[in-house]
């Protein structure tokens, strides 16, 4: 898993306009997912992003069966002013992209 992980990494530090990657174990059990891999230089930033994501595919995964009991969440895009975080959810895994918007994507 981990080689795989740093293949995808690679390839996404690569876009234009990536910020940072963050690889996040999914936990079997517990609330707790660990950070396997980061791009970030700054280990709180890395943090934050990881709460981030974490928090928010449980909470927008359990609203989506509450909806539509038959589907699971696989990707959720939030998208600020200047940023778009693209949180991506693999088997074993969860990828959070981090890009900075260009002029005109926001619109």
């Amino acid at each position: 898993m981990q080689a795989e992980v740093d293949v995808l990494i690679d390839k996404l530090k690569a876009h234009p306009g990536v910020e940072g990657v963050v690889a996040l174990s999914i936990p079997a059990e517990g609330p707790t997912a660990h950070v396997l891999k980061s791009t970030f230089d700054n280990q709180e930033t890395t943090i934050q992003f990881a709460t981030l994501a974490h928090s928010c595919s449980l909470s927008v995964g359990s609203t989506l069966q509450s909806v539509f009991p038959e589907e699971n969440l696989a990707c959720c895009r939030l998208t600020t002013k200047k940023h778009e975080i693209i949180i991506s959810k693999e088997k074993t895994y969860v990828l959070v992209v981090v890009q900075k918007l260009t002029p005109g994507d926001a619109e």
